[in-house]
């Protein structure tokens, strides 16, 4: 979708510049911004992604490119607030679009209506739902199209875990349904990401419930395993979760682990032209007979309307575009394959016998001690016959 946007140098320097540099991800969280209560320094990425992927679907113009990502450069060091910035951005679209079909006088009513009718057909009629996914999954549905639900996973597992919450009352820990086999789509492509990023959500959201106390994300963006299942861990143990139930909940959802970080982790966007979902749109006319500002116009237009779409056929490869993009923190590959080998929380073999762990932390300590007794006795002997020497 966004490829030959990304390779650009200047775009490479500013993603560098937003993952490294406090003054492009350092920013105010306004009071009812819905994306800073979710998301932390991750989101000033997303919304780079956002801008690009407008511009590609409403004007992709290389002529006019470089100076929208300067001017976008700009909004990053003057705004200090995200969601000025995501306005910001809208306007900077308008603008662009203005310039791309030359028009003079923007508050005269014919070219208004210019101006509006553009933006809605491109963005909204021609337009995309996005749905992010896990990157773990990206070959096959390049190559088998997207069957929502139909994918390696262990739903049959986590079944099992829904039973074993609900044992002690916290069913809710897991609310998704393995029965239903649908997905869903957005119309907001910074909800995408993020949605990439923590996918899937029936996991991420088990690992940072709310009922689990104050959480911290980060963990999971950043491939932190043993930060991410703490918060779980303690709450089993808090509730007093049989050990036999703390166990096998950690061997699951460490098997889930390895299962999708398995590859190195990237932003995988699933684009699909809005004709083909099913969902109310807002018509054309009520932007048409609006007879506020122009910017704010199309600000309302680019703004998000449908955050879950529900979705339950199959696409063909033909009809999807997939995007795989750099995620904001940069992990190495090698790390995320140390990850897979490790198996301290992997307490069932494969004829589900519980390893006794805490045996062999324990033998291992008294082994260390035993080890330690022997040279100092060693050592004391040398001593010893140091000073019988001497003393001859």
């Amino acid at each position: 979708m966004i490829d030959k946007y990304l390779k650009k140098e200047d775009v490479q320097s500013l993603i560098k510049e937003i993952k490294r540099n406090p003054r492009y991800f350092e920013k105010e969280k306004g009071i009812n911004d819905f994306y800073s209560d979710i998301m932390g320094s991750e989101l000033s990425l997303y919304i780079l992604y956002d801008a690009l992927i407008k511009y590609k679907i409403i004007i992709d113009d290389e002529a006019l490119f470089y100076d929208y990502i300067i001017q976008i450069d700009k909004l990053y060091k003057k705004i200090d607030n995200y969601s000025e910035i995501i306005v910001g951005i809208n306007k900077l679209i308008c603008y662009m679009v203005i310039r791309l079909l030359n028009i003079k006088g923007i508050e005269e009513k014919d070219n208004k209506r210019k101006i509006i009718d553009y933006i809605y057909k491109k963005y909204i009629i021609d337009g995309y739902f996005v749905h992010g996914f896990s990157t773990v999954y990206e070959n096959s549905i390049k190559e088998s199209g997207f069957i929502p639900e139909v994918y390696k996973n262990y739903y049959n597992n986590f079944y099992e875990l829904k039973s074993i919450f609900s044992k002690y009352g916290y069913d809710y820990l897991i609310e998704k349904d393995f029965t239903n086999c649908c997905t869903y789509f957005t119309d907001n492509f910074i909800m995408g990401c993020f949605y990439s990023s923590m996918s899937p959500g029936y996991y991420s959201n088990l690992l940072f419930n709310r009922v689990l106390g104050k959480c911290e994300i980060e963990n999971y963006l950043k491939l932190d395993f043993d930060g991410s299942i703490n918060y779980l861990k303690k709450f089993m143990i808090s509730k007093s979760f049989d050990k036999k139930d703390i166990d096998y909940v950690l061997y699951v959802v460490k098997k889930e682990w390895d299962l999708l970080f398995r590859v190195k982790k990237k932003i995988n966007l699933l684009f699909v032209r809005r004709n083909l979902i099913d969902c109310p749109i807002n018509k054309i006319d009520d932007y048409l007979d609006d007879d506020s500002d122009i910017f704010d116009i199309v600000d309302r237009i680019l703004c998000s309307k449908n955050e879950n779409i529900e979705f339950s056929d199959v696409i063909s490869s033909a009809d999807l575009n997939i995007s795989s993009i750099d995620d904001y923190y940069d992990i190495p590959i090698d790390n995320i394959n140390k990850l897979s080998i490790n198996n301290d929380y992997l307490p069932f073999k494969k004829n589900n016998e519980v390893v006794n762990h805490e045996f062999l932390n324990a033998y291992g300590n008294v082994y260390i001690f035993l080890l330690l007794g022997s040279i100092f006795i060693s050592f004391g002997v040398i001593i010893m016959v140091i000073m019988i020497l001497r003393g001859m």
